[in-house]
């Protein structure tokens, strides 16, 4: 059975099992193999058993929880760990143990210098990273998470593997969180690019930070006019209006878009002293905008979530399946729709952040919004 046939169904000690059951049955078939061809070289056999272990683990660290109907096979998805666990957090009592989970692995296990060149091996750390070794508890491409993974890859790891990591780190952020986008996040993405270049790198390494200078460079964060006249309809009143005519009611606004996801309704509750502390402190406002297609789910999550947010900053877009504004705040690409983004907008439309953690986070929300308008 090929890995594409292991599918996460919901249930990661059950994903864990199958996958493991298949690594050993690939160990059990390699080994036969061994005792049939006496002649291959110990070199081969040492690099074939760390393969089939790092792709092992490289699957358990991005479990392949996305069907493809066409191919029919699952395949790993970028959703990450972390967010699967959060995922399942309302599902059981019993706290997920991640330690458990990936064999209690440690950073020394990696400490194999041959291996750098291999594929699964540098997958596997760079996943491990993420979302276990640095103590990131979420997916989401913050610049909090991006100091966090850093800072573990500067204090844990040695050249070159150091640097090839730390590449990875910048274009992993750029290219599939959208990282960037916001003129905060976009200033810190430069500097980290200027000081990355100043180490010893490969002519493709200053090839990938070229390309991504010059995409931020001509990259704006000011929203397009015409994606602000994009219409909304407010739960409070029921009339249809433009989100640009909402931003101008408050110097900053905070943009929330509803996903309906299983934890969503506790970080909203979690989140709600915070939010209101911010709003009586500042000149900022919650905007709360559903995306589903549904007026009677609409209307019932905001419902659900009129003691935190009240009724008159409810809405919901009219475009969802074409909306320009989403593709700009990389809600949408394609026909994905991505996990809960937070932005953070002045009156004027300029996109201070478009990666916030969210409000159930406390001091390090608060920090973000601040830190964005100062």
């Amino acid at each position: 059975m090929a890995w594409s046939k292991v599918g996460y169904q919901n249930d990661l000690i059950n994903y864990k099992n199958r996958a493991k059951n298949l690594y050993n049955s690939r160990k059990v078939f390699f080994e036969n193999y061994i005792k049939q061809n006496a002649q291959v070289s110990k070199e081969f056999v040492k690099e074939v058993e760390k393969e089939l272990y790092f792709e092992y683990l490289y699957n358990l660290l991005s479990p392949r929880s996305k069907w493809d109907p066409v191919n029919r096979l699952y395949v790993n998805t970028m959703q990450g760990l972390n967010s699967i666990i959060k995922k399942n957090e309302n599902s059981t009592e019993v706290p997920f143990n991640l330690e458990t989970y990936l064999d209690d692995i440690q950073i020394r296990d990696f400490d194999q210098p041959d291996l750098v060149g291999n594929d699964y091996y540098q997958r596997s750390l760079e996943a491990v990273i993420q979302s276990y070794f640095s103590g990131n508890k979420s997916a989401k491409f913050t610049i909090e998470n991006f100091k966090k993974e850093l800072q573990y890859i500067e204090d844990n790891i040695e050249n070159p593997l150091m640097t090839n990591l730390q590449g990875k780190l910048i274009r992993r952020y750029y290219y599939n969180g959208g990282f960037g986008r916001g003129s905060v996040e976009k200033e810190f993405l430069q500097k980290q690019i200027s000081a990355y270049r100043e180490k010893e790198l490969t002519a493709s390494q200053k090839m990938a930070m070229s390309e991504i200078e010059n995409k931020l460079q001509s990259s704006s964060s000011q929203i397009p006019s015409s994606f602000l006249e994009e219409k909304i309809i407010s739960f409070s009143t029921g009339d249809t209006m433009t989100l640009k005519t909402v931003l101008t009611e408050k110097q900053f606004s905070v943009l929330y878009f509803d996903r309906f996801l299983p934890n969503e309704d506790i970080d909203m509750q979690k989140g709600n002293l915070t939010r209101k502390k911010l709003e009586k402190s500042q000149e900022v406002q919650f905007i709360y905008i559903n995306l589903n297609k549904s007026i009677s789910t609409w209307e019932k999550r905001a419902q659900l979530y009129e003691e935190e947010l009240g009724v008159q900053n409810q809405y919901r877009l009219l475009n969802i399946g074409d909306s320009k504004l989403l593709r700009f705040l990389k809600v949408r690409t394609q026909r994905v729709l991505h996990f809960p983004s937070l932005s953070l907008i002045d009156r004027d439309g300029n996109l201070l952040r478009n990666d916030l953690p969210l409000p159930s986070t406390g001091v390090p929300f608060e920090r973000s919004v601040e830190n964005a308008w100062e």
